[in-house]
C-alpha cells in the first residue's frame, strides 16, 4: 500500500536525521552507519539515510556527481543534509565558489553545527579566501569528534 510505503519512508527519513545528528555530535561513527543501514533497511528509498550514504563516500575520498547531490537539494530544499553534501561533492570538484553558493539562500550558523557538517562549511570557507574565519571555527572543533576525512578537510586550518 502506497500510503504505508510513505509512512515508513517518512519514520525512517525522521529518525535517521534525528540519529545523524546525536551520533555526529558525540563522534560516534559506527552507531550513525548502523542507524544509516536501519534506516535503508526500514525504507530503502529513505532520503536521509542515501543523503549520508553519498557524504559519508565523500568523506572518504570517493568521487560523487555534483549533479546527484544537486538534485538531493532540489528535492529537499529546506533540508540541511543535502546541501552539506552538494557543498562537499562542488568542493571534492574543485568548485569552491559553487560550493559557497549552495548557501546563498539558506542561513547556517556553523558554530551550531554537528562536527562532520561543520569541518565542510569551514573547508569551503577556507577554499573561498576566508582563511582566518575558517581557523577560528577549526581551533573550536575536537578532533575526537570528527571521522578521518572530515578531519582532513579541515587539518591545514588548524594553526
Amino acid at each position: 500500500d502506497f500510503q504505508r510505503i510513505r509512512q515508513l519512508r517518512n519514520i525512517a527519513d525522521g529518525g535517521f536525521r534525528l540519529a545523524r545528528d546525536r551520533f555526529d555530535r558525540r563522534g560516534q561513527f559506527a552507531s550513525l552507519r548502523a542507524a544509516r543501514d536501519k534506516a535503508l533497511a526500514a525504507s530503502p528509498g529513505s532520503a536521509a539515510a542515501l543523503d549520508y550514504t553519498r557524504f559519508e563516500q565523500l568523506l572518504d575520498g570517493r568521487e560523487i556527481d555534483a549533479a546527484e547531490t544537486a538534485e538531493a537539494v532540489a528535492a529537499q530544499p529546506g533540508e540541511v543534509g543535502p546541501r552539506f553534501t552538494h557543498a562537499l561533492a562542488l568542493l571534492r570538484a574543485d568548485r569552491a565558489a559553487e560550493a559557497l553558493a549552495v548557501f546563498d539562500d539558506f542561513d547556517v550558523i556553523v558554530r551550531d553545527l554537528p562536527p562532520s557538517p561543520r569541518a565542510v562549511a569551514i573547508a569551503v570557507l577556507a577554499a573561498n579566501g576566508h582563511a582566518s574565519a575558517a581557523a577560528g571555527l577549526a581551533a573550536g572543533l575536537d578532533r575526537r569528534l570528527l571521522s578521518p576525512g572530515a578531519w582532513a578537510l579541515i587539518a591545514p586550518q588548524i594553526r
